[in-house]
């Protein structure tokens, strides 16, 4: 049984690694070409001209709340080095994977052009699904426009499911009268190093969707 877990990007980028990653392959070399191409082109809208700073894996460059929680990147990283895919969802870059290098960018997905455009950034990770043929499927996202790049209104996804492949997905809805900027992104973070903390077992906290 393979896995795949998929949680959203950060404003903030420190590009000060935390500690020693091999990078791993490009997210692109998992899609059919004519799926890395419009990958590849959107990513030029988005980036624009992006900061001209050294190339970190994306589990290290980012450093938002959810990056910063406790055991959170230690965590990933075990699951990276077990087999299970671990991507990002960006608003520069599209989709990454969290071993994959990338540099500092300034684009939220709220400003995006691309990524909502005939649900392009939606198809993409579908044939990445395809390609690659987990069995379980992890998503965290807010029910901002990160949410609505893959699923609609009703949190159904806008994406194709292969076969047999169960998707699961964490929608976190902050009741501490906190800030949603800040614990939202704490509740993924602590939801993500759980799941992989119990051996890729969910808690209550992931809901199975149905295609």
């Amino acid at each position: 049984m393979t896995d795949l877990i998929l949680w959203p990007c950060s404003a903030r980028k420190d590009g000060i690694p935390r500690s020693v990653l091999t990078a791993g392959p490009k997210v692109e070399t998992f899609l059919d070409e004519d799926y890395a191409r419009k990958l590849l082109d959107a990513r030029k809208v988005e980036l624009g001209s992006s900061i001209n700073s050294r190339f970190l894996p994306a589990i290290d460059l980012y450093a938002g709340h959810l990056y910063e929680v406790e055991g959170f990147r230690e965590a990933v990283k075990t699951a990276i080095s077990q087999g299970t895919d671990c991507l990002v969802l960006s608003g520069g870059y599209g989709l990454v994977r969290a071993d994959e290098e990338i540099q500092v960018y300034e684009r939220k997905m709220q400003d995006a052009r691309t990524w909502n455009k005939h649900f392009v950034l939606a198809s993409i990770f579908g044939n990445y699904l395809a390609r690659r043929r987990p069995s379980r499927v992890f998503i965290t996202l807010s029910k901002s426009s990160y949410g609505k790049v893959l699923f609609d209104d009703t949190e159904r996804p806008r994406f194709s499911l292969p076969p047999d492949l169960q998707l699961f997905v964490y929608f976190p809805n902050d009741l501490s009268g906190g800030s949603p900027q800040q614990e939202v992104p704490k509740m993924q973070g602590n939801a993500v190093r759980d799941l992989i903390r119990n051996n890729m077992v969910p808690d209550l906290r992931w809901r199975r969707v149905d295609g």
